[in-house]
């Protein structure tokens, strides 16, 4: 659950940092325009393909790491659950 979860926020998070990193990187260059005409010209130069463009990458990061993130929280709670007792 938790690599699926992880997954799918960096699925949706990918078109923003990929802009955010192509406005940082043009920043000193002088691209006039904000965000919204940074994705135009990446979805004009390399189609909408182009805002997911690192994606996998970060995905073969994320799925191994969320999954053992809730593996250990679920282990942590249930054996501090067994010592202190279920807390709210």
């Amino acid at each position: 659950a938790g690599g699926i979860a992880g997954a799918v926020a960096s699925a949706i998070t990918c078109p923003l940092e990929v802009v955010k990193t192509q406005l940082q990187a043009r920043a000193n260059v002088g691209f006039v325009g904000g965000p919204m005409a940074m994705a135009s010209k990446i979805v004009a130069q390399q189609g909408a393909k182009g805002l997911y463009s690192g994606l996998s990458l970060s995905l073969i990061g994320i799925i191994p790491t969320r999954s053992c993130y809730f593996w250990a929280y679920g282990a942590s709670k249930s054996a501090l659950t067994s010592v202190i007792g279920d807390c709210p």
